[in-house]
């Protein structure tokens, strides 16, 4: 449902919205704790967590269908694995026809940190960017909540990127990511930074989640939301207040690179990009702020193809 302060949602959104919602299981299992409870082994643990993840991933298949057609001439694809502390994850890299060196988009899924692993809804929009970039995309599965909370998640994303830079040597890299991918992408921006490189171009935040004290407006708009939400959280890390944990709580924002934010119009999390986008500007970063009709994972086709068009267009003129 649109928020409360919202104009009225288009019909035809308002009939996606209903189908989609109809299509959703009403009996997924409570969330998994962020630890092992007293007495549980932790194998135990993990396979239950896998077994609920695995239940909470299965309504993916729903959204599916509202996915961005494929780009008129494919990408060449490959996947290759990248170390990280104390494992490996899997990079999907895609490169676009012609000779190189390319410049280089390193992307982040969402999923709240814990749900959306492998490459099945993401793939379409990456190989768009690459088609519309002429940019190699790198595509990053990193590790999971709550089996691997916040730093370590945010570390896998700074791995992939140093492992961008290093192995495939781009012209330059930029960074996006939707939604808990946002939120990684934008403290990775921090993170680059404050630790003297690599050097950033750009960031997307595709409906963005970047402050995890919950005390942006859209979100205290509808409480039914705030439950859920606390849950996910805690998945991730408690230590909300923390700049690379809550991006928006920086208290410095200098020297980011130029952004491009995506925000939903009915989105819960609207006012997270919002007053990012606003906190950038006055901390001297040029920011392309981008608002679409939709919810926070929902919009209609035409939709998706302006937003996928202007996000990449965005990002063209930022670059040069």
């Amino acid at each position: 449902m649109p928020l409360p302060d919202q104009d009225t949602m288009d019909p035809r959104l308002a009939m996606l919205v209903a189908e989609v919602m109809s299509q959703l299981p009403a009996d997924l299992p409570a969330l998994p704790s962020p630890w092992p409870a007293p007495g549980q082994s932790r194998a135990e643990w993990l396979a239950e967590v896998t077994a609920v993840r695995a239940a909470h991933d299965a309504p993916a298949d729903v959204l599916a269908q509202l996915l961005p057609a494929a780009p008129p001439d494919a990408p060449t694809v490959s996947d290759r694995e990248v170390e990280v502390e104390g494992g490996r994850i899997t990079v999907r890299v895609y490169t676009p026809a012609g000779e190189g060196p390319f410049p280089a988009l390193v992307y982040y899924h969402g999923g709240a940190w814990w749900l959306g692993g492998g490459f099945a809804l993401t793939d379409l929009y990456c190989q768009r960017f690459c088609a519309a970039l002429g940019s190699v995309v790198v595509n990053v599965d990193y590790r999971l909540a709550p089996e691997s909370p916040y730093p370590q998640q945010l570390e896998d994303a700074y791995a992939a990127l140093l492992w961008t830079v290093s192995s495939l040597r781009p012209t330059e890299v930029s960074v996006a990511g939707a939604s808990s991918g946002g939120n990684l992408a934008a403290a990775l921006c921090l993170l680059a930074r404050d630790r003297g490189g690599p050097a950033i171009r750009s960031q997307l935040l595709h409906v963005p989640g970047l402050d995890l004290t919950l005390s942006s407006p859209s979100l205290r708009a509808d409480p039914a939301v705030l439950p859920n939400l606390d849950g996910v959280r805690r998945l991730y890390s408690t230590d909300w207040e923390n700049p690379y944990v809550s991006p928006l709580l920086a208290t410095d924002l200098a020297g980011l690179p130029p952004a491009v934010i995506v925000t939903g119009r009915h989105d819960f999390l609207r006012d997270d990009g919002r007053r990012y986008a606003e906190r950038l500007s006055e901390a001297g970063v040029p920011v392309v702020a981008l608002e679409y009709p939709m919810l926070h994972n929902i919009a209609l086709p035409e939709t998706i193809e302006t937003m996928v068009t202007e996000m990449t267009a965005a990002l063209l003129a930022l670059s040069r």
